[in-house]
């Protein structure tokens, strides 16, 4: 295998000279495909089921459309937070605190991840443990996008 005479160690895979904020930067370049492409997936998946009639009631389709408009809601999350990336690296960034209804965000991420799940024949559902607060003081935005990496089939 010959070697580029063009090609300095800069432009090679990057593995060797990223530095850490440079790998930071690539980790995140790879997980936002996935987490792109999970809600636009559910999008899709519910538009079609809608589209081609796979709903036994009026309420299922319904129910289906609102599906699809909250994962519409987690793809504008997920690209605001890009946005939050470029304001934490120049140092600009704040974490919102409000009020979370914890059992109703689960039960969107699982709505949201169910098509991906389904198609990859796994069944997701949001379990909610007694005991455990319905309400939570928490960045709504960064804690959608926790459940989203533990709960997302890969």
């Amino acid at each position: 295998m010959s070697q580029d005479p063009h090609r300095t160690a800069a432009q090679g895979d990057g593995s060797q000279s990223r530095t850490p904020s440079g790998q930071v930067r690539a980790d995140l370049l790879a997980r936002m495909g996935h987490e792109l492409r999970t809600p636009l997936n559910a999008i899709i998946g519910f538009i079609k089921l809608v589209e081609d009639g796979l709903y036994a009631t009026e309420e299922e389709r319904r129910d289906y459309l609102s599906s699809a408009r909250q994962s519409a809601l987690t793809l504008l999350d997920l690209i605001n937070n890009i946005l939050d990336f470029a304001r934490l690296e120049a140092g600009h960034l704040t974490l919102e605190r409000a009020e979370v209804d914890l059992v109703q965000m689960l039960d969107e991420v699982a709505k949201t991840l169910a098509p991906e799940a389904h198609a990859k024949e796994v069944e997701i559902d949001a379990l909610v443990q007694a005991g455990l607060p319905r309400r939570v003081l928490s960045d709504p935005d960064r804690l959608r996008q926790v459940l989203n990496n533990l709960l997302a089939t890969r």
